[in-house]
């Protein structure tokens, strides 16, 4: 669809280049990301290409069947299709401002408990939790969080899908950034001990906010006896609780500031923050292709 509007179909043309399209999706699984198969990480390539090969599919006379998103979503890959569902809102409502952001480099479903953890680690600041000093760590979370309970991740990936990593990377560290999910952070022996330490499982309670809430409660067990607790109902960069402008301009430094150089980096943010100013994106692009 987006590759038929910046191309300036008709309806009737941009009618066939969905249907098109609607035979060229992919059909994926989440044990993917449960299990760190690492083909996930082309799903929005492959699909992005899909778009293209649509649009060259219509140029070159190609036909899709007369409701192939009816079909397709209808009877193959989901047994029910709400079309009407689909227009809701449109016009009006647009999900990109729904956005979310992540300041933590891992799972969207792990960032409750990891914000509930943050909270906990607050409240010691004077008197830190040391990795030693925890007997164990229990997790109650919706559904979907429930299911990243991998407590030995093979690779980034899998790590990244797992909650029991995460919570004990973010122990291990203070934070839970990119290089806590590096292959070294991964495979380091303190951090699998610790994330052997920790349990999660669904509280049906939790699940039933959803989608309003994303609710997490931790629980830190000490060797002392000591019992720590905390709970969070949604997750902190959610449009509902989002980062300030500060605090996402930190996290892109964080980000491009090793790759880019901080003065490269300033001057594509200045940039691309006035992007719809550009008159050609070559001038933006050209700043980083000798790079590549």
């Amino acid at each position: 669809m987006a590759v038929g509007k910046l191309m300036g179909y008709s309806e009737a043309s941009l009618k066939e280049i969905i249907n098109i399209s609607s035979s060229l999706g992919l059909a994926t699984s989440r044990r993917t990301m449960l299990e760190g198969g690492t083909v996930r990480n082309v799903y929005a390539g492959v699909s992005g290409s899909m778009g293209i090969l649509a649009n060259d599919l219509a140029q070159s006379g190609f036909t899709g069947e007369a409701d192939g998103l009816g079909t397709v979503y209808g009877s193959v890959v989901s047994d029910s299709f709400d079309g009407k569902a689909m227009v809701e809102g449109l016009g009006q409502r647009f999900e990109i401002a729904r956005n979310y952001f992540k300041r933590h480099a891992c799972c969207r479903y792990n960032h409750g408990s990891l914000d509930a953890l943050e909270n906990i680690m607050a409240r010691r600041r004077d008197n830190p939790i040391r990795p030693e000093d925890i007997e164990k760590v229990e997790v109650e979370t919706y559904s979907l969080a429930a299911q990243l309970c991998d407590q030995e991740p093979t690779n980034t990936l899998a790590a990244k899908f797992s909650i029991p990593f995460a919570m004990a990377t973010f122990i291990v560290h203070g934070q839970a950034g990119i290089e806590c999910f590096k292959p070294e952070a991964v495979k380091d022996p303190l951090t699998r001990a610790l994330a052997g330490k920790v349990s999660v499982v669904e509280d049906p309670k939790l699940t039933a906010m959803m989608p309003g809430r994303r609710p997490s409660r931790v629980r830190l067990l000490l060797s002392s006896g000591e019992k720590l607790e905390a709970e969070t109902w949604m997750n902190k960069g959610d449009f509902e609780d989002p980062y300030s402008a500060a605090d996402l301009e930190d996290k892109y430094h964080g980000l491009a500031d090793p790759i880019w150089g901080r003065k490269l980096a300033e001057e594509l943010r200045s940039r691309v923050m006035v992007f719809e100013d550009v008159k050609d994106v070559n001038e933006l692009t050209s700043l980083i292709a000798p790079l590549g």
